[in-house]
Order: C-alpha cells, then sequence, then structure tokens
C-alpha cells in the first residue's frame, strides 16, 4: 500500500533553508518514500547533512514539530534545525528503513524485534489523557457507504461483529500514529534504530494504536519476533496482538471510504481485513 497521496512539491524550499543556516548546498535530491508530503536531503558545504520536509497545502508542522520538541530526550527522532511555513527542517538520520533491513538481512531484523518493544514501551509511558475510542464511524462505515461496498458485504459484516464486541479502554499514551516499516530508521551497521521520522499523524491514543500499525502485515514477523518484541515493550496486555490488529482496521476503513478509486490498494486492504476476520 504505497500509493502516494499527492505528487511531490515542485517548489524546493531547501535553498530558502540553507541561507537561513547559513550553509551553501553541495547537494539537494529528492527523497521517495514518502506518499503525503515531500522530503529532500540535502548536504551543505560545512558538511552538515539535513531534511527538508514540506508539507501539501492544509497541513502544518505543528504537530511533527510539537512531537519531535518532547520527545528529543525520550528516543532516537530527527532534531530539528528549522521550522517556516509548511516547512521543517531537520538533522539527517542515516541508515535504511526498517522494511529495507529486513529485505536484506533476516538476522539483523530479528535482532531489532526487543529494541523496537523497548522504544513503543518508552511511548507508553508518557500517558495523555484522551477520550474513548469511538468506534462509531467504523462501525457506520461498515453499514453503508463506500467502505462496506469496497469490501462486500459479508466481510464488512465480519468485521462488524467483532469490533461491536471488543472494547478498547486501555491506557492512552503518547502514540506515533503511522508507526511501521517506512518511518523507522536502521542505523547503517544494522545493530540499533537510529531514529523513528513523520510524526505528523502523532497524538494521544490507545498503547495498542502503534503496536497494530507494526503489524499491519503480520505475515513479516514470525513468532520469534512477536514475542521478542513484547518482551521488549513490557506492559502489553493479554491478546495484544489480535486487538491491536482489529483497532488498526478502523484506519484502513478510512482509506477504503475516501473517494479516490486506487484498485490495488483498496485490494491490499481488503486482504488485512480479511485476515483478521479470519483470525477472529
Amino acid at each position: 500500500m504505497a500509493e502516494r497521496v499527492f505528487p511531490p512539491i515542485e517548489t524546493d524550499a531547501a535553498p530558502v533553508i540553507a541561507e537561513l543556516v547559513s550553509g551553501a548546498i553541495v547537494r539537494s535530491e529528492l527523497v521517495g518514500g514518502g506518499l503525503t508530503n515531500t522530503l529532500r536531503r540535502i548536504e551543505l558545504a560545512d558538511g552538515r547533512v539535513l531534511g527538508v520536509k514540506q508539507y501539501v497545502l492544509g497541513r502544518s508542522f505543528a504537530t511533527e514539530g510539537a512531537a519531535l520538541r518532547v520527545l528529543a530526550r525520550v528516543i532516537p527522532v530527527p532534531r530539528i534545525v528549522y521550522t517556516l511555513d509548511r516547512v521543517i527542517a531537520y538533522r539527517w538520520i542515516d541508515g535504511i528503513t526498517l522494511n529495507e533491513c529486513r529485505r536484506r538481512d533476516r538476522s539483523a531484523f530479528a535482532r531489532l524485534a526487543e529494541p523496537l518493544g523497548e522504544l513503543l514501551g518508552t511511548l507508553a509511558r508518557i500517558t495523555r489523557p484522551a477520550k474513548p475510542i469511538d468506534l462509531a464511524p467504523a462501525l457506520a462505515q461498515l453499514g453503508s457507504g463506500r467502505a462496506q461496498a469496497r469490501l462486500g458485504g459479508e466481510l464488512a459484516e465480519g468485521l462488524r461483529q467483532l469490533l461491536e464486541a471488543e472494547r478498547f479502554d486501555d491506557p492512552a499514551c503518547f502514540a506515533h500514529g503511522d508507526f511501521g516499516g517506512r518511518n523507522v530508521i536502521v542505523a547503517p551497521g544494522l545493530d540499533r534504530i537510529a531514529g523513528v521520522i513523520d510524526w505528523e499523524a502523532a497524538g494521544a491514543g490507545s498503547m495498542l494504536r502503534d503496536a497494530g500499525s507494526l503489524f499491519r502485515y503480520v505475515s513479516r514477523y514470525d513468532a520469534a519476533f512477536v514475542a521478542a518484541f513484547a518482551r521488549g515493550h513490557g506492559a502489553l496486555p493479554d491478546g495484544w496482538l489480535r486487538r491491536a490488529r482489529l483497532l488498526d482496521t478502523t484506519r484502513l476503513l478510512a482509506t477504503l471510504a475516501e473517494d479516490r478509486e486506487l484498485p490495488e490498494v483498496h485490494g491490499d486492504l481488503r486482504a488485512l481485513i480479511a485476515d483478521v476476520v479470519a483470525a477472529g
């Protein structure tokens, strides 16, 4: 599920940032992988390397900037250098994505399971007041509309029954909002997590929210990885993986309910939801 929501922004803010931080640009390149905003990696003459993210119209860096400032001394995140209207510049984090690590070196990937759990366990200890999770929008989407039509009646009904039978009353904590293989950076030596990026959807949420996002494609993780993750986290409730994946379906439904026709993406989402429903 990797189809861009918006095309890359053509107007390059990197020269403006470079001037503001008193640096001459040696190299600037567009970075792939993002689905909404536009990210460029710029190298300055003095050796500094920055990431310059430009947000699409109507979005602001405020949420991400606030999250990065809160978390700077808690977990590895990008360090802010400068902010402008709909632009944020931060120190570049060298490494590869967790997804790329999984494809490149399965042994190194397996060794990151416990550190990943520790990282989300740290976030879980940053408690935040939040309203109880409201399943009404998801249940409405399963009753009629685009999401229901794209899923099909039988699958939509199966998911509706599972959601209605579940209570998501776990403590609210600081949540990334889109935690997964694209947004976790592994150090060049593949021996540690170098940083977690893209905090624009951060906020208070269930401690299961990020776990559900991470294990959305559950077949990528074997039982040993899941067990090591849980061990590192240290505070997951019984049945956490099933409940986390079930909670994650509410985000998938929001995409299925959109106006845009994305046949490949929608097919992927149907398969993910069918797997959750089959697991019961």
